[in-house]
């Protein structure tokens, strides 16, 4: 078996994954990328001698991944501006939760706390 017939999961995952960004209905892309993804990722590693490939099937997911993301992230605009017709109301909740999470990471002592505030 050729070196190309070991990967061909692999490079299907990768250009399920450029297509799914490319695509404006890329999920219908995305879906297949994972799943074949997966499955190259698993031969590669588990069947070494027999599949290679592995590095191009994380590619492939990291392009499909990030797709079904960025659609999560469009519905959730599109449906918060149906409601509210305003981003802002939106952009300062994420400013608010990023104040939350700075307030976490010096609870849990990785970061010191600093009052800017009482300055």
């Amino acid at each position: 078996m050729s070196d190309q017939n070991k990967k061909n999961l692999a490079i299907i995952s990768l250009v399920l994954g450029l297509v799914s960004l490319l695509v404006p209905v890329g999920i219908i892309a995305a879906l297949p990328g994972i799943i074949t993804g997966h499955m190259a990722r698993s031969r590669a590693i588990h069947y070494p001698h027999q599949y290679s490939g592995s590095r191009t099937a994380m590619l492939g997911l990291i392009l499909s991944y990030t797709s079904v993301g960025l659609l999560v992230l469009l519905i959730a605009t599109a449906n918060h501006l149906q409601k509210n017709g305003d981003l802002v109301p939106l952009l300062d909740t994420i400013d608010e939760s990023s104040k939350l999470s700075t307030y976490t990471l010096a609870v849990l002592e990785v970061m010191p706390f600093t009052d800017t505030a009482s300055k």
